[in-house]
């Protein structure tokens, strides 16, 4: 493939700096890229003033600190406006996380937030985060076609080295010819399964860790469990959707006090 030779993009942007061409092109723009700045940063002082700044007054915040948590609004209000989906929640995520890294109040993050419309709760929950996924994944355990009642399939869902899995909820399905079930392995070592019996053929069932009395399961890894209970005459899956983050060792160690 042709590679454009070294210099050329110097030369192209230094003709394209010219001043007699670049005042044509930012005059010709210049309303426009006027109306687009006065939108954004009205609507942003706006929204400061009304309820951001008498919400630090409210809390406490001193001035010579409220410049850092004007900072924080500014950045999430730029990501609300560029980004999406899975890709705001990340963007969220680190943007969070760099001002927790610089000592600001949590309880102050999620307030200022929330008058932006996000919700930092579920985010923020996670000590130390990594990364939060917003949607459910889904893994599954497959047992193969033609084998014989009692054949066992599993996956394995692991946290990457130095960090641990934090679950909110696991929804596990089950086909019409298998049982299934979650097996747990925690932090001190301990492999345990979620339900003391599997879970019947042909079910949909959400299990969510706040009904085992803790705000999330922190786990090393996870395994989906399936077990045929008739010969098989085509292939079927053990489900499991999960809402979920990485965590570190030391936000692991926070969350659940040192224990499980």
């Amino acid at each position: 493939m042709p590679r454009r030779e070294a210099g050329v993009r110097s030369r192209n942007w230094a003709i394209s700096m010219q001043p007699d061409v670049i005042s044509k092109v930012l005059s010709s723009k210049h309303e426009l890229m006027v109306e687009g700045f006065k939108e954004k940063i009205d609507n942003l002082d706006a929204t400061y003033n009304a309820q951001i700044a008498p919400l630090l007054d409210k809390l406490g915040v001193p001035g010579a600190v409220r410049t850092i948590y004007r900072a924080f609004a500014e950045e999430l209000f730029k990501a609300k406006l560029e980004l999406k989906g899975r890709a705001f929640t990340r963007k969220v995520c680190a943007i969070a996380s760099k001002y927790i890294q610089y000592g600001c109040d949590v309880d102050v993050l999620k307030q200022i937030a929330s008058a932006f419309g996000v919700d930092l709760s579920v985010i923020l929950d996670l000590p130390v985060i990594i990364e939060y996924f917003p949607d459910p994944q889904v893994r599954e355990a497959i047992i193969p076609a033609n084998v014989g009642a009692g054949y066992e399939a599993t996956f394995v869902e692991s946290a990457p080295q130095g960090y641990y899995i934090a679950l909110r909820y696991i929804e596990l399905i089950t086909p019409s010819d298998a049982v299934g079930n979650v097996i747990f392995e925690y932090p001190d070592g301990r492999v345990e399964a979620l339900l003391a019996n599997d879970q019947p053929a042909n079910t949909d069932k959400t299990y969510y860790a706040t009904d085992w009395g803790v705000d999330f399961w922190v786990v090393k890894s996870f395994t989906i469990y399936g077990r045929a209970i008739v010969y098989t005459t085509s292939e079927e899956s053990v489900i499991a959707k999960y809402l979920a983050g990485l965590i570190s060792e030391e936000g692991a160690i926070r969350l659940i006090g040192g224990g499980t």
